[in-house]
């Protein structure tokens, strides 16, 4: 049998794929990482200090009003801002992409992230877009308590019984495995661990996130780790990669505005490895400027693709939206997944980018890496 993709429908032939963002999420929730010392909850503190206590409009609010201040980071303390499980919106955003040139979403949202693998599949039958699934992993700031209290052995079970039985009580499986670290602890090690046994038992690819405050040097132990308990680096990819290629400090950035810079030097040693690099928050226009980071800026994600491409990468390189939040929507101004089909991916070819080098960013590179 030849190698096939798996998506939430079914296997379907590599050379069917089309333009796929490789980093999205239909559906996601976030866990318990807002919950009192959860990932999302320590940056809270600061952004309601800022406030002087308590955000100053209503919970949920999205309007001209509050726009402004919702981008520089203040939808982060407050749940709803955090929704994206409404079927509606996804179904809209689904239908936008296919409109705007898209034909494939992978979706890395794991169990414990609001997957819904059955909805997944309905809504790629209804608006044609395919979509891939994942099982794995995401950071434990996210996990229910009884994650925390399993072994290597038992998670590495838990992602091989997903792959095998199917995802959320159906019988959708996934097409990619999900790994992530934002701290590099005991629980994050376990997991690693676990996702890299099992990407080597399935041959499945793997996404990895990189952690906001992850250097350089935080990534490249995590592939060592990843390596080490038995993953092909030739089936890994680099999530938010873009982060690693510039200082996202601000305070930094206004002290030495010469670190505002673009340097690809560490992706492409991580891409020399075997790795293929994913520049993934293209349409992102929310920003942590509140408590002191900013959003690698969607131009200068898109030099990073070219300048990877330039230097003769450009077989490893794909590319995302990292949609997980109400205000990436459409209907809330957003622009949802249609950033690299309608604009990053016209911008390279009116560039002067030869076709086929674009194809095989957004299409060719995730055949490749889908394929088992």
């Amino acid at each position: 049998m030849g190698k096939h993709i798996i998506t939430v429908t079914g296997e379907m032939p590599p050379q069917d794929l089309g333009v796929t963002s490789m980093h999205d999420h239909v559906f996601v929730g976030v866990g318990n990482a807002l919950q009192e010392g959860g990932y999302i909850d320590q940056y809270a503190a600061p952004i309601l200090e800022h406030f002087g206590g308590e955000l100053p409009f209503e919970p949920g609010e999205i309007s001209l009003r509050n726009l402004r201040a919702l981008y520089a980071g203040a939808f982060i303390p407050e749940p709803s801002y955090w929704d994206w499980t409404d079927p509606d919106i996804a179904r809209e955003e689904l239908e936008l992409y296919r409109e705007a040139g898209g034909d494939c979403i992978v979706s890395v949202s794991t169990k414990a992230m609001s997957r819904k693998a059955g909805e997944m599949r309905r809504l790629s039958d209804e608006t044609g877009v395919k979509i891939v699934a994942a099982t794995g992993l995401y950071a434990h700031e996210v996990w229910p308590p009884e994650y925390f209290e399993m072994s290597v052995d038992d998670m590495t079970a838990f992602i091989l019984g997903e792959v095998e039985n199917g995802l959320d009580g159906t019988d959708v499986k996934p097409g990619i495995i999900k790994a992530a670290a934002n701290v590099l602890d005991d629980p994050t090690l376990r997991a690693l661990t676990a996702c890299a046994r099992a990407q080597a038992e399935t041959g499945l690819a793997m996404m990895v996130h990189n952690g906001l405050e992850f250097s350089p040097d935080d990534s490249w132990e995590m592939l060592g780790i990843l390596v080490e308990a038995g993953a092909d680096p030739e089936r890994l990819i680099w999530g938010h990669s873009q982060n690693l290629a510039g200082n996202r400090d601000l305070a930094g950035i206004l002290r030495d505005p010469d670190s505002f810079t673009i340097d690809i030097e560490f992706l492409a040693r991580v891409a020399d490895e075997g790795v293929t690099i994913c520049v993934d928050t293209f349409g992102m226009v929310t920003n942590m400027e509140l408590v002191g980071f900013i959003e690698q800026p969607e131009i200068q994600q898109a030099i990073i693709v070219a300048k990877m491409m330039q230097a003769g990468y450009g077989d490893r390189v794909v590319v995302g939206h990292d949609a997980s939040w109400k205000l990436c929507a459409s209907r809330y101004a957003g622009t949802g997944f249609t950033r690299v089909p309608g604009w990053l991916l016209p911008n390279l070819r009116a560039a002067g980018y030869p076709d086929d080098q674009v194809d095989l960013v957004a299409a060719g590179n995730p055949a490749r890496l889908l394929s088992v």
